[in-house]
């Protein structure tokens, strides 16, 4: 087994300023770029090699020789021409409620040997009121292109059992996988809009808040033939749905006999995958020397707090798959879930050679599924939180820089929450019975000593 991923890359850019305007320069800045990427993977399995049942007089059929997906021969190449610009302008400054008011604005052409041409933008304000406030706005068209695995992915087979409404027959059949050559770039809509405060009665603290909102369209999923609202739509629509395609028959559509069982079903990438979410970002600092508080006590207090409110993260596979809302789930091996609510409040003192760290993380409880048409027995999970702590002491040996610190993570040693997934099986090593963002370690320690020469 080998695998050759090679890219080469050609860019140039140029910036600079080009006018002097009424209330500052015009900036631009221009680039281009051109790659060429390839990937070649060679391997001496068969991942379609069937098992051999001669002499047999009875065995399992529709398998492989392995029991597990293989890595099979793949290769494929693809090149991009890009090119693109920016530009920052101010409009206003120094009147009355208009300390600054700039424009930006971006746009970028892309041709895809793969997949044609498709363009980005972003557009931007940034506006000062008056010189503790800056509010900031954008607005953008983002693109995430197939890689090579998605594009020219080797053949994998494997044996599925499939339950097929077509013929009333459940039964087992190859599920044949590998990469898609028609995709196309993936599409979002962004809008952020938000403001930075930085009190001038209030020294060295300083606030951020942002809310977001982000639309993706023609996103990249992976789909399969032996899904069942896969097989349902298709079933629904009379054969006419573009998704029949995953579903290999022997006899024409109409034949609803036990005879056209499928003969393999395909899994594979499509652009029929679409998200949507939306939330709050906020972040606050502050630094104070403790002097400036209580006379005669040494040392600086550095507190920083991040907090996020992200209610939505909606999900669909393809048009008539549920809509699931991964947002306030937990995080399982069949869903990639978030709590709604997460802060994070990190805490330093330092003096002279001495500091003292400590970090805590706060995640909102969750529930076991954001899908509406699963349902657990189970209570949701509990809130959780993980604190950790390291503290560091600067000294000097034989005229030299040494720095000796510990560190304690998880430092209360809070256990992981007991979380099964919908395709949790209880066999060790195979899934797992957790949220994946909770620590599994436990309370470990770290000592180290650095020296600088």
């Amino acid at each position: 087994f080998q695998v050759l991923n090679k890219m080469e890359d050609f860019a140039g850019s140029i910036s600079g300023d080009v006018i002097e305007g009424w209330a500052g320069p015009l900036s631009v800045a221009l680039n281009f770029e051109y790659r060429r990427q390839s990937i070649a993977q060679t391997s001496t399995a068969d991942p379609a090699a069937p098992v051999v049942l001669t002499g047999i007089r009875a065995g399992a059929t529709n398998r492989t020789i392995y029991a597990f997906d293989l890595l099979s021969p793949q290769s494929g190449h693809n090149s991009v021409w890009e090119a693109g610009g920016e530009a920052a302008l101010p409009i206003l400054k120094d009147m009355p409620w208009i300390k600054r008011l700039d424009v930006t604005g971006a746009a970028r052409y892309t041709n895809y040997s793969s997949s044609g041409v498709v363009w980005s933008w972003k557009a931007g304000l940034n506006y000062e009121p008056f010189d503790d406030l800056r509010i900031r706005y954008t607005e953008s068209r983002d693109i995430r292109a197939p890689t090579l695995n998605d594009l020219y992915s080797g053949q994998t087979v494997s044996g599925v059992t499939v339950n097929d409404p077509h013929t009333g027959r459940a039964s087992n059949t190859f599920l044949i996988g590998g990469g898609n050559k028609s995709l196309v770039p993936e599409i979002a809509r962004t809008t952020t809009i938000g403001a930075v405060y930085r009190p001038s009665w209030f020294p060295r603290f300083g606030l951020s808040v942002d809310y977001y909102n982000i639309d993706i369209a023609n996103g990249i999923g992976s789909v399969a033939g032996n899904n069942a609202a896969v097989l349902a739509e298709c079933e629904a629509s009379g054969g006419t749905s573009s998704l029949c395609a995953l579903i290999v028959r022997p006899l024409p559509f109409s034949d609803h006999s036990a005879a056209n069982f499928p003969t393999s079903v395909l899994s594979t990438s499509l652009n029929v995958a679409s998200q949507f979410t939306h939330g709050v970002d906020v972040e606050a600092s502050y630094r104070v020397a403790l002097a400036d508080i209580v006379p005669s006590v040494p040392g600086a207090l550095d507190l920083r707090l991040l907090y996020t409110y992200q209610p939505v993260l909606k999900t669909r596979s393809f048009a008539s798959s549920p809509v699931v809302n991964s947002s306030g789930v937990a995080d399982t091996t069949s869903v990639v879930g978030l709590a709604a609510h997460r802060v994070t409040l990190l805490a330093g003192y330092t003096a002279g050679p001495f500091s003292l760290n400590w970090q805590a993380r706060y995640s909102s409880p969750v529930k076991q599924t954001g899908n509406p048409l699963l349902f657990y027995a189970s209570p949701d999970l509990p809130s959780y939180m993980l604190h950790d702590m390291s503290v560091a002491y600067r000294f000097k040996v034989a005229g030299h820089d040494l720095q000796a610190s510990l560190a304690v993570s998880n430092l209360f040693d809070r256990q992981p929450r007991i979380s099964p997934g919908a395709n949790f099986v209880g066999t060790p090593g195979s899934n797992s019975a957790l949220d994946a963002s909770d620590d599994v370690v436990g309370r470990y320690y770290t000592f180290s000593l650095r020296a600088q020469y």
